[in-house]
């Protein structure tokens, strides 16, 4: 091959110098042994290089060095008549790597000889970057954990990453294309088309939707709908973003299963030793009202309060469990805080005695004689406080002070209420005060046994002050004695007083707070010692007791005999105390008998199941004779108040209906007393005056009939000076009183 000259090079590349500066693309021409010959103002912009610095150098010297073997394999086919398009990439001047694509060919001279190459080079910085951050994007959706999927507005499916075929099991290859409602089951196709009509409208939707993975088994998808724009910002489709939370509702259910597993044995549980207790603890009462020597009554008092101390820790068991399932509640009512306190204080009334120990209560002038929160829960914290006291103090005192927490908020709808209860006991060393507020920790393991507890106690404590959004603390010196403090926050109550205790109806209040109300009691308890137990509470106190078994036993003696009140166990064989229950509201005679539910459950919930079976009102085992005897009393009080309500309706319903007759024998009964005045006969206007007070009265026309006392005592005073002014204003009374009925017609 004969080679041009390269006088002849550079006249070839001459002609193409007029139009390469004036290109945008940059411009290189290389002779056969690939130096550079020609380059426009477009390349040695892109390149940082002056033109000078290029011509003459070697076309290798601005080559990327990776991309060296092909830029010459390319170079070589083009010095044999070959075009050809690529990629590679040059150096700068500030040894930058540029990105470029080449559209190379070779030139030839007039005789058609190869002379060299040129290339065009187009800078590709821009495009890679975006291919760069479009590759990362698409890499991140792609290896998203969770579910990400694309649909146009008729739900077709253009983008699916690999979360999405974790959870459906269809890889991107195979379902992009599809419909999504093919993934879903039946029922859902429906709201699939609803969720896209409203994506389609620029709003969001989030919820869960019921879809089928590819072995058909159903999955519960949490999605995230939102609508995606193009760049003319039109709507052109959904984006979802996904969580499988199918397991989560499985674990879900599998923990309340097994707290209802739990809660069923913890109120079994409760069942099974409330219902001996309550016999333990109703003989032992009834035992104590024998005439027994001293040391008999002490071997009974022993034994009740080993019962009752049984009661408080099954009670304290099942606190715990609802607390630990958070299903504890709170009560606000209004309460008279000298009155909580005392009745707490009597709880250990009896121990302190014993212990020859002084107690001692101070209350603040600066705490509100009413205050309304949860007294109950209140009692309960005290009453710990107070046993822990009593339990840990062999000589001394017990002290408690109630006053308003310092540095709490305070003001006239809010009151921080603080209660210490201090003690001279055995102490807590510091090391252990903060430990002994957590569940079953004591102090430590080797207390004699009259100090051994459960560690519950403070437990509870604690998490019930917090739940009332208070706080409780301990401060102790071992060997000389505790103060615990509580403070929660309570409303100031309104100006309307609550009834103090001395107010409250009991028992011996019924109905005229003197004598009881006795009658027939229909006792329905499966456990032969509890109902021998019951019958001997109740006709000690003189009712009237009959008993039943079961359920049956109990529907038979209704049908045949009379009771005022049905004390119904709930767990009975047979036919059980809800059941029951509900076939005597179902019965019209027996709807409207007293039903007082007996239960040893006494989980959340067990109240309002028994109501809701219709039963009036509920008392947990173990009850002592004074609850029991209450809730008769007031069951009675209450039927023998809606007999005399239900008496006086019937007489006011008859009164209104003879009303307007009584309204026209009134103008005549004026009319004789007009003409009475005219004729001064006092002894007629008594006799008219006199049965117009009391028939008025029965009326309930208060005004005329006081009008009418007022003319018969002037009479009878003999000052009959304002009669007439009496008997004008009676006219116009019994005016007012016929327009009134005129107007309710």
């Amino acid at each position: 091959m004969n080679l041009p000259t390269r006088n002849q090079h550079e006249e070839q590349c001459r002609l193409y110098r007029i139009f390469s500066d004036q290109m945008t693309p940059g411009l290189i021409c290389l002779d056969p042994l690939m130096k550079i010959i020609q380059v426009n103002s477009a390349l040695c912009l892109m390149l940082e290089f002056k033109e000078k610095e290029l011509i003459g150098r070697s076309y290798l010297d601005i080559v990327d060095k990776t991309q060296v073997s092909q830029v010459l394999e390319k170079f070589w086919r083009q010095l044999h008549g070959e075009r050809s398009i690529y990629e590679t990439s040059l150096i700068t001047r500030g040894g930058q790597c540029l990105p470029v694509m080449v559209s190379a060919a070779p030139y030839m001279d007039d005789s058609g000889q190869i002379q060299g190459v040129f290339g065009f080079y187009t800078d590709l910085t821009t495009q890679k970057k975006a291919e760069q951050e479009m590759r990362f994007q698409a890499n991140m959706l792609t290896n998203i954990r969770d579910c990400l999927i694309a649909v146009d507005l008729q739900g077709q499916i253009i983008y699916w990453n690999k979360g999405a075929e974790k959870i459906f099991g269809w890889g991107q290859e195979e379902f992009v294309g599809s419909k999504l409602e093919d993934l879903l089951i039946p029922e859902e196709i429906k709201r699939w088309a609803e969720i896209l009509n409203e994506v389609g409208e620029g709003k969001t939707w989030r919820g869960q939707m019921e879809m089928l993975n590819r072995s058909q088994i159903s999955r519960t998808v949490q999605f995230s709908w939102a609508p995606f724009w193009d760049e003319n910002h039109q709507i052109n489709g959904a984006i979802g973003l996904a969580v499988d939370i199918s397991e989560l509702i499985e674990a879900r259910c599998r923990a309340e299963a097994a707290y209802r597993v739990k809660s069923e044995l913890l109120s079994n549980m409760s069942h099974e030793i409330r219902t001996p207790l309550a016999g333990i603890l109703g003989f032992t009462d009834l035992l104590i009202r024998e005439n027994l020597s001293p040391r008999l009554i002490e071997f009974v008092t022993n034994i009740q309060r080993c019962g009752q101390q049984l009661g408080i820790l099954i009670n304290n068991i099942l606190e715990l469990s609802k607390m630990e399932a958070e299903r504890i509640s709170l009560q606000s009512t209004e309460f008279e805080i000298t009155n909580l306190v005392q009745d707490c204080a009597a709880t250990i009334q009896s121990q302190v005695e014993e212990a020859n120990l002084e107690l001692e209560i101070s209350i603040s002038p600066q705490v509100p004689r009413v205050l309304k929160g949860d007294a109950g829960r209140i009692s309960q914290v005290l009453t710990n406080l107070l046993g822990n006291a009593v339990k840990f103090t062999r000589q001394g005192k017990i002290a408690i002070r109630v006053n308003r927490s310092e540095n709490k908020p305070f003001s006239s709808a809010l009151f921080p209420l603080q209660i210490t209860v201090s003690d001279t006991g055995i102490g807590i060393p510091r090391t252990a005060q903060k430990s002994i507020f957590e569940a079953f920790t004591q102090v430590n393991g080797t207390k004699p046994l009259r100090q051994v507890g459960t560690g519950l106690g403070l437990n509870i404590s604690r998490r019930l002050v917090e739940f009332m959004g208070g706080q409780i603390w301990v401060d102790s010196e071992e060997g000389k004695g505790s103060t615990f403090y509580f403070w929660v926050p309570l409303e100031m109550p309104t100006l309307t007083p609550v009834k103090s205790e001395s107010d409250q109806l009991t028992p011996a209040d019924f109905p005229s707070r003197a004598d009881r109300m006795f009658g027939s009691i229909l006792v329905v308890e499966d456990n032969d010692a509890n109902r021998r137990l019951l019958t001997y509470m109740l006709t000690d106190e003189g009712y009237t007791v009959r008993t039943a078994k079961n359920g049956y036993e109990c529907l038979e003696l209704l049908d045949s005999e009379k009771f005022e009140v049905v004390l119904m166990d709930m767990q009975m064989p047979i036919l059980d105390g809800y059941a029951t229950t509900r076939r005597i509201r179902q019965t019209e005679k027996w709807r409207d008998l007293p039903v007082i539910a007996l239960t040893a459950h006494a989980m959340k919930g067990d109240a309002e199941k028994c109501l809701e079976a219709g039963c009036n009102t509920y008392l947990a085992k173990p009850f002592n004779r004074d609850q029991l005897l209450n809730q008769i009393q007031r069951l009675l009080y209450t039927k023998q108040q809606q007999k005399e309500a239900s008496a006086r309706d019937k007489q006011e319903r008859l009164l209104r209906k003879l009303l307007p007759e009584f309204l026209d024998s009134l103008d005549q009964i004026l009319v004789q007393m007009g003409q009475a005045l005219a004729e001064e006969n006092p002894t007629q206007l008594l006799e008219l005056s006199h049965d117009l007070k009391g028939s008025a009265g029965l009326y309930g026309l208060g005004a005329i009939s006081e009008l009418g006392a007022q003319i018969y005592r002037a009479l009878k005073e003999r000052e009959t000076i304002n009669l007439v002014q009496l008997y004008e204003q009676l006219k116009s009374e019994a005016q007012k009183a016929r327009q009134e009925i005129e107007n309710r017609e």
